[in-house]
């Protein structure tokens, strides 16, 4: 069987001032991403299913990035014309896998996976189309009627990956393999929710993803998901979706999706914080009072893994203003800023001093720039996956990461080593993050939630939504939801 490939990935927090363009993405055409698979694991759980089986896999155009504010429409209408293109090219097809997040939004269009979907779909119908998605996709209709089987990550954070593009793999070929076609059915439960308050390994997210693994090791269906929608997102379709996918039996995709959409509802005021979480003043006076080390202490409200910019300044003038930061034995480590300026500022600069204005270039709702003299510990160039050069430089006892790109400082910790800097030196350690993601788990820290201001605030309440579809989940508490 000929069975194209494609992707595309990212998260648009549409509460950024930023607009993602194409230096922000890693795009891979063709036969490239064979050689980038460690950058997708999704799709190297897709090739990995299909190769053995001696299905021709054909590539077609892979683009990600880290969460970012909306897309530039020009970058994505660039992609979408090549990665058209080249599957037009590829001649007669009897399927298409793709690799998806479900929650990338462009400038002007809005939702890009059912612009895109629905594109494919005019240019290929009448063949299977399955795919992966993030566990925080945001489903549409255009996505619904253009995909026949989803399979949803069901872990967070994210480390089923593969897994998932393994299950997606199989679906398709047991749609090849059968000829029946794939029945998949979902429902909008009206909740809107960050995921620091859905880990997967705590309650009661632990006992709703068992609800999934038991619809699919019961063989009651192939594929179960809860895509819990993107919280910083304001669109008419946010919000949590149960989804199923069965091999031609549709009765038994209704049946278990009003069940896990139920499910869900019912636990609705149950999701909390699984760290501690407290207002930025007292969430550093607990951590530089604290007996444990080290502590981490995540500036949640500008995270850069769930689209905030990554400049605001609310977290770090408070850091610098602290009493209790002022006479703390210890370094303090922050990472950091996205600002390219400062970055540019000191290259080859490394022991020098100068005055710096820190963040605040692009979200400037939460904080303007802090003026500081620094001290340049470090400086590395084109470091990670996205070519970020870097700085690291020390304003009294904190020591600052800053990256010209917009980089997570959550998914990745190379780049402390990239800088000559090793984390473990730092008893408290700040950053822009919310909960701590599976790398920094060795360090075995104590673990504080900030509820700073920015594009990603955790405080859902305190967003301007005006799109979406209300009464939704905590923004509105007083109503009814029936399964239907």
């Amino acid at each position: 069987m000929r069975i194209a490939i494609a992707g595309m990935h990212h998260e648009s927090n549409t509460f950024s001032p930023i607009v993602a363009g194409k230096a922000e993405f890693l795009y891979y055409r063709g036969a490239e991403v064979f050689g980038k698979l460690e950058n997708y694991p999704t799709v190297r759980g897709i090739v990995d299913v299909l190769a053995p089986k001696g299905h021709e896999i054909l590539p077609a155009s892979f683009i990600r990035a880290v969460p970012n504010g909306v897309v530039s429409r020009a970058f994505y209408e660039e992609f979408k014309a090549d990665c058209l293109g080249r599957i037009a090219a590829f001649g007669p097809l009897d399927g298409v896998v793709l690799s998806l997040h479900g929650s990338m939004s462009v400038e002007e269009i809005g939702d890009a996976e059912g612009d895109f979907l629905e594109s494919l779909r005019a240019a290929r119908p009448g063949i299977p189309f399955t795919s992966t998605l993030d566990m925080h996709a945001t489903m549409t209709e255009r996505m619904l009627r253009n995909v026949d089987g989803f399979a949803g990550y069901k872990t967070a954070p994210h480390v089923d990956m593969y897994e998932t593009g393994v299950a997606a793999a199989k679906m398709m070929i047991l749609a090849l393999e059968s000829g029946k076609k794939l029945s998949m059915a979902s429902r909008r439960v009206p909740i809107l929710i960050a995921g620091e308050q859905t880990e997967t390994s705590t309650e009661p997210t632990a006992s709703l993803i068992a609800l999934l693994r038991g619809a699919e090791a019961s063989g009651e269906v192939l594929s179960a998901s809860y895509l819990l929608g993107f919280p910083w997102a304001d669109s008419e379709t946010n919000g949590v979706t149960a989804l199923a996918v069965t091999l031609g039996e549709p009765e038994k995709s209704e049946a278990c999706v009003r069940r896990l959409a139920a499910a869900f509802w019912e636990r609705r005021a149950d999701f909390h914080f699984h760290t501690e979480a407290y207002p930025v003043e007292e969430a550093l006076s607990k951590a530089f009072a604290s007996e444990k080390r080290p502590v981490f202490v995540s500036d949640s409200g500008d995270n850069p893994t769930a689209g905030g910019a990554g400049d605001s300044t609310h977290f770090f003038r408070i850091l610098m203003a602290s009493a209790e930061r002022k006479t703390f034995a210890g370094k303090v480590g922050y990472a950091g800023f996205y600002d390219p300026e400062s970055v540019a500022r000191c290259a080859g600069r490394v022991g020098g001093e100068l005055e710096l204005e820190l963040g605040g270039k692009f979200d400037r709702a939460n904080g303007a720039p802090v003026k500081v003299r620094a001290r340049v510990l470090a400086y590395a160039t084109a470091w990670g996956p996205y070519s970020s050069d870097l700085a690291a430089v020390r304003v009294e006892n904190v020591d600052i990461v800053l990256a010209a790109k917009h980089i997570g400082f959550g998914d990745e910790i190379g780049y402390y080593a990239a800088l000559g800097l090793d984390p473990a030196d730092y008893p408290v350690l700040c950053l822009k993050l919310g909960y701590l993601t599976e790398i920094y788990w060795p360090y075995e820290p104590r673990s504080i939630l900030s509820l700073s201001h920015g594009a990603s605030d955790e405080i859902l309440e305190a967003l301007p939504f005006k799109k979406i579809s209300r009464p939704v989940f905590p923004l509105d508490r007083d109503f009814e939801y029936v399964v239907r």
